[in-house]
């Protein structure tokens, strides 16, 4: 008898981003995703399940440039690099090229999925930036990697987690991170859940 995570017919729950979905209790959660690696083409597939109505969740996506507000361009960058002339920048207009140079740096382009039961009681929220997603000086030692938060979470809720990932510099504390082979050869990924499992949500 393996000590992996079981479903509601007590078969293993495979290691993939719906069978994390699937898990009911926090701590075969965090099993589970231990020993995850999503494909680089399930989370596009969980989302088109999704859509087409196989699954038992709704889902919601969101998208959007994060830079800090340190960053941004104001009047005075603008208007020191259109006084600027040939040769070397003046300080005002080098420091206006300083901060588009670190932009790149500090920026989050974030993709946020959240899967959830009508009732919202059943939340699943999948998400990452270009530097998750990235196989060079990844924060994580595993490298190119998801996060995935859900309802286990205690005094977390679908709505107030949602508005947190689409509103400033989201961190989301406590979320899983989930190896991504981007790179992997693409390969099918069963998106279904069982008829106990469905019941069960």
């Amino acid at each position: 008898m393996s000590g992996h995570p079981k479903d509601a017919a007590g078969n293993d729950i495979p290691p993939t981003l719906l069978g994390l979905m699937c898990c009911r209790r926090k701590s075969d959660l965090k099993k589970l995703a231990q020993r995850t690696v999503i494909a680089r083409d399930e989370p596009a597939n969980l989302v088109l399940a999704a859509l087409s109505g196989v699954l038992p969740w709704l889902h919601q996506r969101h998208h959007r440039n994060f830079t800090p507000e340190h960053l941004e361009w104001g009047e005075k960058d603008f208007a020191a690099m259109r006084d600027s002339k040939p040769g070397k920048l003046a300080p005002a207009a080098q420091k206006a090229m300083n901060k588009t140079m670190s932009m790149f740096n500090e920026r989050r382009l974030l993709n946020g999925h959240l899967f959830y039961t009508p009732d919202l009681l059943n939340w699943h929220l999948i998400y990452f930036d270009q530097r998750d997603y990235s196989d060079r000086n990844n924060h994580w030692t595993q490298g190119s990697h998801l996060h995935f938060i859900n309802y286990l979470w205690p005094h977390r809720d679908a709505q107030s987690t949602w508005d947190e990932f689409r509103s400033g510099n989201p961190m989301m504390r406590g979320s899983l991170h989930v190896a991504w082979r981007k790179n992997d050869p693409l390969r099918a990924q069963p998106q279904t859940v069982s008829v106990a499992e469905r019941e069960s949500l």
